[in-house]
């Protein structure tokens, strides 16, 4: 009980269960996310897309932008991927069947790509995102109302 690092433990073990205290009661919402790095201008290539998903339309026509979240401090990074798909009429309507009911949604994506999706309503789509998602890559989707074109995000390790 003399060992004088005792305190130092006590007082770390506190601060600790402070910190993990405070984060725990902080309102969801007010969570800052991390900002989205673009590392590259705006790309065609459909490859980079389809091989972080599957059952995208092979010969949909791709723009998406990506980069990594956070700070650019050193460590592992979170990538991401946003992506707007012009598809035909018929794979739309595949996927609108996923979500009859679902309501108008502003796609969360970075203002490059916003500023490409024009003025039209899009509907979240939990269900399609289900679908196309793979192992380590969180997915989300937007399914335009009017046109064949859906907007699709990704984020995982790689």
């Amino acid at each position: 009980m003399n060992d004088p690092r005792f305190p130092r433990r006590v007082i770390a073990g506190v601060i600790a269960s402070l910190a993990l205290t405070s984060c725990s009661l902080l309102d969801p919402e007010e969570v800052p996310v991390p900002a989205k790095n673009i590392d590259k201008s705006a790309q065609t290539d459909p490859a980079p897309v389809q091989k972080r998903t599957r059952d995208l339309p092979e010969d949909a026509e791709f723009l998406w932008y990506s980069g990594t979240l956070g700070s650019g401090a050193p460590g592992p990074s979170t990538y991401w991927v946003d992506a707007r798909l012009s598809t035909t009429d018929q794979v739309m309507n595949n996927f609108r069947a996923l979500c009859p009911d679902g309501s108008v949604s502003v796609p969360d994506v970075v203002d490059e790509l916003a500023q490409e999706l024009g003025e039209e309503d899009y509907v979240e789509c939990p269900a399609a995102a289900g679908e196309i998602a793979v192992d380590g890559w969180r997915a989300r989707v937007w399914l335009a109302q009017a046109s064949p074109v859906m907007v699709v995000t990704l984020v995982g390790q790689g």
